[in-house]
């Protein structure tokens, strides 16, 4: 990469930047060897509704050692912290019955809590939204859960603000969506991730020796990594070939300029910096 000398610390997105979750993209592990050869801090910043230490654990599976990079901050994580320590008044009054939306995949988010899931929501004291479970996929479903909790006065904690993922060519749902669409009937939401100011306080605080104009974040998101990026006052690179790469029929090695890409950044109101086929060096 061309602009590796005019930064001394990368924060990078995960899921379609490092990984499409069958695998890791095209170049990245050579990428984040050059890197650190050079010196460059890596903070790796993800959206999942699970403990850093198990995506450190998934990462090193498919290639990705923690010698590679310095920090990680997963929403997951974040929202572990919160419902745990119960520092700020929001959580505190949260109570400890949870009715859980998501998969069990998931459910590493609640071990070692004093959390408890319970299948009727009239006996919930609040909502955690972790995403779609394996068994229902149908938004009528979740609409009926939603609209009883809406009447039951709520809150609901989101652990994913994605509001949906690529795979393989497929958009799926994830909890973000769950979590606007109670905010829509009336719901309290409390978000965790990206692209939320919480979230990248702690990237700030991780890498407050670093001047924030040396600090560059990678994402393939435009609402999530480069929206709270460019809130959080650090400079973006758009990686063209994740998230939104459908719209373009986009390969990782396609280049493109920000006059291709004029209509969705004007969708989103955003302007990057910089434009990346892929995390490659």
């Amino acid at each position: 990469m061309e602009i590796v000398n005019d930064y001394d610390a990368f924060v990078t997105s995960i899921f379609g930047v490092i990984h499409n979750k069958s695998s890791l993209i095209p170049g990245v592990r050579g990428c984040l060897e050059k890197l650190a050869e050079n010196g460059k801090t890596i903070l790796l910043l993800s959206n999942a509704p699970k403990r850093a230490s198990t995506i450190i654990q998934q990462l090193s599976e498919i290639g990705i050692p923690p010698s590679l990079y310095q920090h990680i901050i997963t929403a997951g994580e974040e929202a572990f912290t919160h419902l745990s320590q119960r520092s700020d008044p929001w959580h505190a009054t949260l109570g400890k019955y949870c009715y859980y939306l998501g998969s069990t995949d998931d459910d590493d988010l609640i071990e070692d809590l004093e959390v408890y899931p319970v299948s009727d929501i009239s006996r919930a004291d609040f909502i955690l939204a972790v995403g779609f479970d394996v068994w229902h996929k149908d938004i009528d479903y979740y609409d009926k859960i939603l609209k009883d909790a809406v009447s039951l006065r709520l809150p609901m904690v989101c652990a994913n603000p994605d509001k949906f993922i690529m795979e393989e060519g497929k958009k799926l749902l994830r909890a973000g969506f769950l979590a606007q669409r109670y905010q829509d009937y009336g719901g309290q939401v409390r978000f965790h991730g990206k692209p939320y100011k919480a979230f990248y306080d702690q990237v700030q605080n991780r890498l407050k020796r670093f001047d924030k104009n040396r600090i560059l974040a990678i994402g393939d998101g435009l609402e999530t990594d480069i929206l709270g990026a460019t809130m959080a006052g650090l400079k973006t690179a758009y990686v063209t070939s994740g998230l939104h790469g459908n719209k373009f029929s986009l390969e990782y090695k396609k280049v493109l300029t920000k006059e291709d890409l004029k209509e969705i950044f004007s969708e989103f109101k955003l302007e990057p910096n910089y434009i990346l086929s892929s995390l490659k060096w």
